[in-house]
């Protein structure tokens, strides 16, 4: 087995950055006959193509924090509905700037699939797992993104790759007609990865049976100073019941069991 030494992960700046307010994606709008205002309109599905229309325009999307961890690890890539729901929430992602008026699903799944590779490298990384045997071991969603990665080529992958998406957060200037280009969902979550490296973050892995997704602090619960290391075994709520309920089921049957031989 070749592992790499625990090693500390430079970055500069050595802080986080802080992302865009917003993201930009294009998106269909229509005009309001009656009150003579445009109103963007979802995307949709066209069998395999994510589609907006002729008449599009940038449009700002809210992207909370950690998408990048939380909701973008729990998409089945393979589910088109599943594609199409997440990016009408959080803006169509992997998207270029100069887009014409639909893409292929295939460009969504390729970002998804970069970034969480990306998160499992530095996950592994951290946690002193980075060997051969362990990254053929982990799920690197190889349908859509298939680097030749091992335990000496794993590192140079995440470098080139996590620079390459950040290069977007360089500061630039222009002058006449040039214009930077908007900040696309791929950006920000790219920014968002960066900024847990940053702070040294170390991932939990959710104790539920049926998730054993990465989390740092429960979904849907506040973050308090000491959040990050108060002991929560579950990633949301809903897997803490869920696992509560499996529990409870087991401990039945058991004590069935046992009354049912002592009897």
């Amino acid at each position: 087995m070749i592992a790499s030494a625990v090693q500390p992960i430079t970055t500069r700046p050595a802080g986080p950055i802080t992302p865009p307010a917003e993201v930009m994606a294009p998106a269909a709008y229509w005009l309001r006959d009656e009150e003579h205002t445009w109103a963007p309109t979802p995307y949709r599905l066209e069998g395999d193509r994510l589609t907006w229309g002729p008449l599009w325009r940038f449009r700002g999307f809210a992207v909370a924090p950690r998408v990048y961890l939380h909701e973008l690890r729990r998409l089945d890539l393979s589910d088109g509905a599943q594609l199409l729901d997440f990016c009408n929430q959080f803006g169509a992602l992997g998207i270029q700037p100069d887009a014409d008026t639909s893409m292929h699903l295939d460009e969504i799944r390729n970002a998804a699939a970069l970034l969480r590779t990306l998160t499992s490298i530095y996950h592994l990384h951290v946690t002193g797992q980075f060997s051969t045997e362990s990254i053929q071991e982990w799920e690197w969603d190889a349908e859509w993104v298939a680097p030749s990665v091992d335990a000496i080529t794993g590192h140079e992958f995440f470098t080139n790759e996590m620079n390459r998406l950040l290069d977007a957060a360089t500061p630039m200037v222009g002058f006449g007609n040039h214009q930077q280009r908007p900040n696309t969902l791929l950006d920000v979550l790219a920014i968002q990865l960066f900024n847990d490296i940053a702070a040294g973050v170390t991932y939990k892995t959710c104790a539920s049976e049926t998730c054993r997704e990465l989390f740092v602090n429960q979904i849907n619960r506040k973050v308090t100073r000491n959040s990050r290391n108060n002991g929560t075994r579950y990633c949301s709520p809903r897997c803490a019941r869920a696992q509560g309920q499996r529990n409870y089921r087991l401990r039945t049957n058991d004590h069935r069991s046992g009354a049912e031989l002592g009897k």
